[in-house]
């Protein structure tokens, strides 16, 4: 005889379920947004630089592609070596001076441009 499978939860664990419970809002949370959650944690500068970068180095390396460029060549252009560019192009290093960035965006075709906000 074959047994048929059931839920776990039987129906006495459903009718003890109270959601009012289960979703315990932190009213000094409500109205806040994931840079205020940031900012609390320590981490809101780190992670903008990180997420920063990591646009900036996929910018260039679609630029790179659409152009057909090695990273040689734009190493070359850059009057620099690739393990400097591959620092450039690598999301994981985010320091980097806003000249080379320049000198990339150039070699490739485009503009870098910051904005404070």
């Amino acid at each position: 005889m074959i047994k048929k499978k059931t839920n776990q939860h039987d129906d006495e664990d459903f009718a003890a379920y109270d959601p009012a419970e289960a979703i315990a809002i932190n009213q000094a949370n409500i109205g806040s947004d994931f840079n205020d959650f940031l900012a609390d944690e320590g981490i809101l500068e780190e992670v903008q630089a990180t997420a920063l970068k990591r646009v900036i180095a996929f910018q260039l390396q679609k630029n790179m592609k659409e152009r057909g460029l090695t990273k040689l060549e734009v190493a070359k252009r850059m009057k620099t070596s690739r393990s400097q560019l591959d620092r450039i192009l690598d999301p994981a290093v985010k320091t980097i001076q806003l000249d080379l960035i320049i000198r990339a965006a150039r070699c490739v075709g485009r503009k870098f441009t910051l904005t404070l906000a």
